[in-house]
């Protein structure tokens, strides 16, 4: 039907546009999880460690080297990220997570759209249908687009 396969194409982009939106304003925030479970904080030493050459050298860290450790606050990372990297920064390795998040969402959107028109038509009940039809679109749209967030996730680590 042509009404079907409108009202599909209208869900893939609503779900596309709704999702480059919700990327771009949330991105920042993705970038600084990742670069704070990529490089964690940094390390202190155990206090059973012998004084050796190795704890000589990390008690007598200048302070750039001190300055270089990873954030610890979110305000800590969005100051170092704009002094290294500028504005920019911000959305280092956004153009994969673009790629990832249109068909991701579109997909989400349209197979919704698809499993609730099928369901309605077999079978009443639309909240159970509405629930089914959206976990198996989540399941379906993520298995598929989930290699271009490993692509995302390593940009993000090496911005920092």
């Amino acid at each position: 039907d042509k009404v079907d396969v409108r009202s599909g194409v209208i869900s893939f982009a609503s779900g596309a546009i709704a999702g480059i939106c919700g990327t771009l304003v949330t991105y920042p925030c993705d970038l600084c999880r990742t670069i704070f479970a990529a490089r964690g904080l940094f390390p202190i030493a155990a206090s059973n460690v012998t004084w050796s050459h190795h704890t000589t050298h990390l008690v007598s860290k200048s302070q750039e080297d001190f300055q270089r450790r990873p954030p610890k606050t979110l305000q800590e990372f969005a100051h170092q990220l704009y002094i290294q990297k500028g504005v920019r920064g911000f959305f280092a390795g956004s153009a994969p997570a673009m790629l990832q998040i249109v068909p991701y969402m579109g997909l989400n959107f349209a197979l919704h759209d698809l499993f609730v028109r099928w369901g309605e038509s077999n079978v009443s009940g639309n909240a159970i249908i509405s629930g089914i039809g959206g976990m198996g679109a989540g399941v379906i749209s993520k298995f598929l687009v989930y290699p271009l967030d490993t692509v995302k996730k390593r940009l993000q680590a090496q911005a920092f």
